[in-house]
């Protein structure tokens, strides 16, 4: 199996090949992984793919202690009706 592996920030992207997934159970994969030295931590977009190139799974991971930027939303209200321009 082959997972690669996309930094949803830099969009620098990793292959790791040859896995081997270690589960007993047929809902989830575990593998046992060594990542690249130089990997950043963040944010990153997973495709898992068997020997012959079939997606498998896909979603976003994290690596390391990288926290994604939180942006707060306070609607403006006048008389408790929200009022949209455009």
């Amino acid at each position: 199996m082959t997972l690669n592996l996309v930094n949803s920030l830099t969009k620098v992207s990793y292959s790791l090949e040859n896995l081997t997934d270690l589960g007993t159970n047929p809902l989830n994969y575990r593998f046992d992984i060594n990542l690249p030295a130089n990997i950043d931590n963040g944010e990153y977009e997973y495709t898992l793919l068997n020997d012959q190139q079939d997606v498998l799974a896909t979603g976003i991971l994290q690596i390391g202690n990288y926290e994604a930027p939180k942006t707060s939303y306070t609607a403006q209200t006048i008389n408790n009706y929200v009022q949209y321009e455009g």
